[in-house]
């Protein structure tokens, strides 16, 4: 029986390998198929040098087209981005929009205005939770004012004395305290307090604009810190 030793078999294998990275990497490989150690050394490296060059090509493609699609996703989200803003109170808007939807700032809005029957009514706008639940091109672009209504935190109908208050996804109304009306920011429990001659509280701000489109306009903005 013919006896088949290690070194054969080491040199069937290595054949082997040459004639599949001469099909795979175009290698020049000679017609006796005589390579040295080093030739094949080179191959071998060049050959791992173009997998992982192939490797981080596709990686970097990928992540730049998820930072496009990202980034499209975002600009469109925005609904403020581009507009021409005139009115202090809608820039206002445009500067907190992207914080109140990525959820770094909570805004409390007080408006006092009248209504399309020319009563006056004011009441508190929880931004954050209108953003998601309503498009506000239409206030950007100027076609439509942004009112409150019964479903916000609070409202009130001075000439027919109607008044309401509902809690909001950011915001529990507290309006039984014997200190005036409270909002308790439900994620942090810090409570912001709107009596103008009170401070707003911890990690609270006041902003009074002039506003050529209403009566009256106060932002509070509560910014959430990191839990």
């Amino acid at each position: 029986m013919e006896m088949i030793n290690d070194f054969s078999l080491q040199g069937n294998k290595t054949s082997t390998n040459m004639l599949l990275f001469s099909s795979l990497f175009d290698l020049d490989l000679p017609k006796d198929g005589a390579v040295d150690q080093q030739q094949w050394h080179r191959w071998t490296v060049n050959a791992y040098l173009d997998i992982w060059m192939f490797f981080y090509l596709t990686v970097y493609v990928t992540l730049f087209d998820i930072f496009l699609t990202y980034f499209s996703l975002y600009s469109r989200t925005l609904v403020s981005a581009g507009k021409d803003l005139k009115d202090d109170f809608l820039k206002a808007l445009a500067e907190r929009e992207e914080a109140n939807r990525r959820g770094k700032m909570t805004s409390l809005i007080f408006i006092r205005d009248h209504n399309p029957l020319g009563q006056e009514v004011s009441g508190y706008i929880d931004y954050a939770h209108r953003l998601k639940t309503q498009n506000f091109e239409a206030f950007f672009s100027g076609k439509k004012k942004l009112m409150p209504g019964r479903s916000d935190l609070c409202y009130y109908n001075w000439k027919t004395q109607v008044s309401t208050s509902n809690s909001s996804e950011n915001f529990e109304v507290i309006y039984d305290d014997p200190g005036g009306l409270l909002f308790r920011n439900k994620r942090d429990k810090k409570v912001l307090n709107v009596d103008p001659e009170s401070g707003p509280g911890e990690d609270s701000s006041r902003t009074i604009l002039q506003s050529d489109l209403y009566l009256h306009v106060t932002i509070y903005d509560h910014i959430i810190r990191a839990l």
